[in-house]
């Protein structure tokens, strides 16, 4: 098996640079073949509806249409089974990214592990099938760039302030965003059971009566999530059976 790749970026050293990444990681991980590179919006999006890549690794920035117009362009024909994976210097187009369903998202300067996982994860999309539905992804910065988290692979929020602590198996990450804002962008997947927390419900295995009509709900990984009174009773009839 082989991937065909093509890389999208009005910069010749950022071209260069991501071509040399990319074969070096090609030989340990997949075959990977260059098919062609790209300096403009409308060069690439001709190149994809000729040549049908794989992987197309798309800038942000660039002229004769931008990298979000040219996603959009392609997302409107789902047909194309090319996934992007977005290449930035810049953060905030991030939540924009995956509103045309990209795969992964990287910010410049690329680090080989981030890129590797973002290979990793189209394998992953290619596995589960063409007609599988594009997983629900929540952009998380993290020191260097942003991490993509698949929504379901979160357990459970918990409130820090202005912050929230997302822990996803064994990893969790700590950034700047309220409880009842993860709420409102992210519900019915995550329910409130004290009023410091959210669950993921699907990663729950068992409910734990408590003293004074209170709970704990166990995780996959171990977690112990506190469910309050004023809560028990939805979680108890949203719990599967």
């Amino acid at each position: 098996m082989m991937l065909s790749v093509i890389i999208a970026d009005d910069e010749s050293l950022s071209r260069d640079m991501l071509q040399a990444q990319l074969m070096e990681i090609s030989p340990t991980l997949i075959p990977l073949s260059i098919v062609a590179l790209c300096a403009t919006g409308r060069d690439t999006i001709e190149s994809v509806k000729q040549l049908c890549p794989d992987i197309l690794f798309l800038d942000i920035n660039m002229p004769d249409g931008d990298g979000m117009a040219v996603a959009k362009a392609l997302y409107a024909n789902r047909a194309q089974a090319t996934s992007i994976i977005f290449t930035t210097a810049h953060a905030e187009y991030a939540a924009d990214a995956f509103e045309v369903e990209a795969a992964d998202y990287l910010l410049k300067p690329i680090q080989s592990d981030r890129l590797k996982r973002a290979i990793e994860r189209v394998l992953d999309l290619q596995r589960a099938g063409d007609h599988a539905p594009a997983p629900r992804m929540i952009a998380i910065p993290v020191l260097g760039g942003i991490e993509m988290l698949e929504a379901n692979s979160i357990e459970w929020i918990e409130s820090d302030g202005d912050y929230v602590r997302v822990h996803a198996g064994t990893r969790s990450f700590h950034f700047r965003k309220t409880l009842s804002a993860f709420a409102a962008d992210f519900q019915p997947l995550f329910r409130q059971t004290h009023r410091s927390y959210l669950v993921n419900l699907n990663q729950v295995v068992r409910m734990i009566p408590k003293a004074k009509g209170e709970a704990l709900l166990q995780t996959r990984s171990g977690g112990d999530i506190p469910v309050s009174r004023s809560y028990r009773s939805v979680i108890e009839d949203l719990m599967p059976e």
